[in-house]
């Protein structure tokens, strides 16, 4: 950016996008000693001196997973608030974003070797959420959790910014868009969308309940290093349940589903569970290894 304008990509997107559409609130975050008024701090939920999850404040409650020295910018160090991105989104659904069909090239989608059309566009995943168009990312760093999903036929938008590790943001925009423009979408069909319509997932229709061996094999502790997080997946009343909140289903052969999230479980060639891969929403193939030995 500097090379071809000059400009810092601070400083770039701060005179061309921010100031002309109002967007006070945002910058890209390239100065870790800049104060930033109101700013949010990032958390995830602790855990209880007796080793069980803590939930809403029980035991420990929540502990800080927010790196205030944190000052990289491309992936990651956008500020924001949501009123600033209701801005940024009318702005898209105008046209007024960039010069004349700049928005459009966003929305060219990958092409492989072979041929094949991906979902994923130019920092955008295009797909369709019961029947209707659907323009969506998600974003995940430290504490942050983040989802817009776009309906540009209708001109809608919703944007979820969330400050919890375990806060389920793309399964949050997908209600609150079933709720405002549910008198435009199909009914739902047996054949689901992931959260933001990009993969359709067939669930299996009646899969058989795990044994308590089963349920006893799955259950543990399992760590990203890509988030930085650590899970885990506990047995409780003859079901399993992530961190404490969030209550899986059987869905397939070593596949759990819960909160708009799919966990995919991982083999060794012993045939002990080694970890999962998590989709949720616009993330995907997040890897959790297991740490419980």
């Amino acid at each position: 950016m500097e090379r071809a304008t000059g400009l810092t990509l601070r400083a770039f997107a701060d005179r061309h996008f921010f100031r002309p559409f109002g967007m006070l609130d945002s910058h890209f975050h390239d100065d870790a000693d800049h104060v930033v008024p109101s700013r949010a701090t990032g958390y995830r939920p602790a855990r209880a001196a007796d080793g069980a999850d803590a939930v809403d404040g029980a035991g420990d409650g929540f502990r800080m997973e927010h790196r205030w020295d944190f000052a990289q910018v491309g992936s990651g160090g956008v500020y924001s608030s949501v009123r600033d991105m209701a801005r940024w989104e009318a702005a898209f659904h105008a046209g007024a974003v960039g010069p004349a069909g700049f928005t459009e090239s966003l929305l060219e989608r990958g092409v492989l070797a072979s041929g094949d059309t991906l979902p994923y566009a130019f920092g955008v995943t295009l797909g369709e959420h019961r029947g209707l168009r659907t323009i969506a990312h998600g974003g995940s760093l430290a504490g942050f959790r983040s989802h817009v999903m776009r309906f540009p036929d209708e001109g809608t938008s919703v944007v979820v910014l969330c400050n919890v590790t375990n806060a389920d943001p793309s399964g949050r925009a997908t209600r609150v868009a079933e709720i405002v423009l549910g008198d435009r979408m199909a009914p739902p069909a047996a054949r689901s969308a992931d959260e933001g319509g990009a993969r359709p997932r067939q669930e299996a229709e009646a899969p058989r309940p795990l044994t308590p061996p089963q349920l006893a094999e799955l259950a543990g502790r399992y760590r990203s290093e890509e988030l930085g997080v650590t899970s885990e997946i506990r047995v409780v009343d003859g079901g399993l349940v992530r961190d404490g909140r969030t209550p899986l289903r059987h869905v397939g052969r070593d596949e759990l589903a819960g909160a708009g999230a799919v966990l995919r479980f991982q083999r060794d060639r012993r045939g002990r569970i080694t970890g999962y891969v998590l989709d949720a929403g616009r993330a995907s193939g997040i890897v959790f290894e297991r740490v419980d030995g």
